[in-house]
């Protein structure tokens, strides 16, 4: 079994409001004296200033102390009692039924499809035309650094052993 209670207690807010409320009408009183001495322009409009948020604030204070009376008036208790839900027991199927077995493997093979389709096509419009790209950057390369490397090794040659070299100076007919 479960319970629950919630209550709000108000009061010391609405005492606190009627302390706030006296100091701001006692201020409200001495703002309107020093505005009956007041000889300046200057002087009387910031005091009708002081006095107008004065009031407006006493005003606020008022509407907040009542609106907290009232409820305070209206209060209710709510209290809420009921039973645990108990845990839920799950019963081991004895039976066999292949039908069920089959729609589950045939379930199973229809996903594994689906997911290696959904690979094929990500390997075809991501992968393949990156590894292309890469195919093609790799080529040039290696045809480029393959004709600048010194010692090169001639076409045609398989064997073993040091490559043929080309005769470097032509060979002069031996003199009889």
């Amino acid at each position: 079994m479960s319970e629950r209670t919630t209550t709000d207690d108000v009061t010391g807010q609405v005492v606190d409001l009627r302390a706030r409320i006296a100091n701001l009408q006692a201020t409200e009183r001495a703002l309107q004296a020093i505005m009956t001495q007041a000889t300046k322009i200057s002087d009387v409009l910031e005091v009708q200033a002081e006095l107008t948020k004065v009031r407006g604030e006493i005003e606020e204070a008022t509407a907040q102390k009542q609106h907290l009376e009232q409820q305070a008036a209206y209060s209710t208790l709510t209290a809420r009692f009921g039973l645990q839900p108990e845990a839920a027991v799950t019963v081991a199927q004895d039976k066999f039924d292949p039908g069920a077995e089959v729609d589950r493997a045939t379930a199973n093979l229809v996903e594994i499809l689906q997911g290696l389709a959904t690979a094929g096509i990500w390997f075809g419009i991501v992968w393949l035309p990156i590894l292309i790209a890469l195919a093609i950057v790799g080529i040039v390369a290696w045809l480029i650094l393959r004709r600048r490397l010194p010692g090169r090794v001639p076409d045609g040659w398989t064997g073993p052993g040091e490559p043929p070299q080309a005769p470097s100076e032509p060979s002069a007919p031996a003199a009889a």
